[in-house]
């Protein structure tokens, strides 16, 4: 049962707890101050949070959104006297992290207030089985950016008294060199890809797929949840996301809909499918069991045209363009660069992955500049610099 807290404004807040109150599956808990809040949420561990525009402005609305960052947060009242107001009060909420806002004529349409709600739900971090553990992580991503940041800021102050560095323009290290670091609020990232502006993600304990945009910091846009599946890869081919699931031993063909609905599935031809990618002409699927990349059709049977073993000790991530089929081993943290010639797999070159927070990568993906890293150890994307990739053999 869903769980949603509501701050009682004295006003619109018993409206919006007889309406959600009327549907079963929720459990819904009118709180008298914002303190009550912030005490009760470790308790109660809610599904959903809704404040009032006055009290949201506080420091401690604030402090309840960065601790359970996990935990969405919406605010509900009137927002301006005219809409050119509201929309500025509202633009303003939501990029200070609140999920959504509920105006007052919002308020009065109950079937508008059940649709919006049931959507947060669904797409929401804070469900009740793996609530404690979106707790740990927030914990822990709390702590290591506070650490990381006192180290570096007393690192960096160290080095540049004992080097003489003073000025800006002395400072050498071309900040390029390192990977742009992105924490998500899900732990067991197991597959990504790139569409354009968009990164597709895949969560396997969480059984969902998350749409980040990266042109927003790689802000969670949706999230699909799937109850039945458990994914290990995804990829964009074709107008579609395509996904493996080795529980069900299944490909699944999504329609990039409200819901990324299944249109078709397809059994897989190993027993462990980790991985999965697309170059422009053929569907490429990876099995850690037996160890070999299978080279796909894109018909309604999934035509195995070819099979290839690898050399790896346990593979992992992968990614293919145009010109590259790109193979990440997790257990050497070696990732190795295959050229697809007359149908024959060959190693062009292999490369040292960079030894970041001490992660195996588990995923790949990438684009024309970078290639995006992810390992479920530490629950973050990496983008780094193709061409600092440091070749052990071959290269260009």
């Amino acid at each position: 049962m869903d769980r949603i807290l509501i701050l009682d404004d004295g006003n619109y807040a018993s409206r919006l707890e007889g309406i959600l109150n009327e549907i079963e599956e929720y459990e819904v808990k009118k709180v008298k101050s914002l303190e009550e809040i912030y005490e009760l949420v470790e308790k109660l561990k809610p599904q959903m949070i809704l404040l009032d525009v006055k009290s949201s402005k506080k420091h401690l609305a604030k402090k309840i959104i960065k601790i359970y960052s996990f935990v969405p947060v919406g605010v509900y009242g009137d927002f301006g006297k005219n809409q050119k107001q509201v929309n500025r009060t509202t633009k303003k909420l939501i990029n200070s992290g609140f999920v959504d806002c509920f105006d007052a004529q919002c308020i009065l349409n109950k079937e508008l207030i059940v649709s919006k709600v049931k959507k947060i739900l669904l797409e929401g971090l804070a469900k009740e089985e793996i609530w404690q553990k979106q707790k740990n992580i927030s914990n822990f991503d709390l702590r290591t950016n506070f650490y990381r940041k006192i180290f570096a800021s007393g690192f960096t102050l160290c080095i540049l008294l004992a080097a003489g560095f003073i000025f800006k323009d002395n400072i050498f290290v071309d900040s390029m060199t390192s990977p742009k670091v992105y924490s998500v609020q899900y732990r067991n990232l197991s597959g990504l890809v790139l569409d354009k502006d968009i990164l597709w993600t895949c969560d396997w304990q969480t059984q969902s797929i998350y749409k980040h945009l990266t042109r927003a910091n790689l802000k969670i846009e949706r999230v699909f949840t799937f109850p039945e599946m458990r994914f290990s890869g995804i990829t964009f081919a074709e107008g579609y996301i395509w996904t493996l699931d080795p529980w069900q031993k299944k490909i699944y063909k999504h329609i990039i809909d409200d819901r990324l609905s299944v249109l078709e599935e397809y059994a897989t031809p190993g027993p462990n499918p980790i991985a999965i990618a697309y170059n422009g002409n053929y569907l490429f699927t990876c099995d850690n069991a037996l160890n070999k990349i299978f080279v796909h059709k894109i018909d309604n049977k999934l035509t195995i045209l070819k099979e290839y073993s690898l050399p790896l000790v346990n593979p992992a991530g992968l990614f293919a363009d145009r010109r590259y089929i790109w193979l990440v081993d997790s257990q050497t943290n070696r990732l190795y660069r295959y050229i697809l010639s007359d149908f024959e797999l060959v190693v062009d070159s292999i490369f040292v992955l960079p030894t970041i927070d001490e992660f195996k990568v588990s995923s790949l993906t990438g684009d024309k500049k970078y290639l995006w890293l992810a390992s479920e150890k530490t629950g973050k994307i990496y983008r780094y610099p193709k061409e600092f990739l440091e070749p052990i053999k071959g290269g260009d």
